[in-house]
């Protein structure tokens, strides 16, 4: 998003996958079988804009959008 993409579905970090990775490995070290166990983690998708690239490409983004981001960028950076 920072290199310029309008917008994207983003991660907020591993947390949540790390915690859940974690929590599926208790229950197998505490005697739980790896087949019975639901091994699918599903994660709430993230918004992110970049206002920049709305700005250049003329495009008017409505307030309901920018409530729904979770991440807003205002400047396109170079990818480092």
């Amino acid at each position: 998003m920072k290199s310029g993409f309008l917008m994207s579905i983003s991660r907020v970090g591993f947390r949540p996958v790390g915690m859940f990775e974690a929590a599926i490995m208790a229950k197998i070290f505490n005697g739980a079988k790896p087949r019975q166990l639901l091994q699918l983690f599903q994660e709430s998708p993230n918004i992110a804009l970049n206002l920049k690239t709305a700005e250049i490409i003329g495009l008017y983004l409505h307030a309901n959008v920018l409530a729904a981001a979770d991440e807003i960028y205002n400047e396109i950076s170079a990818p480092e």
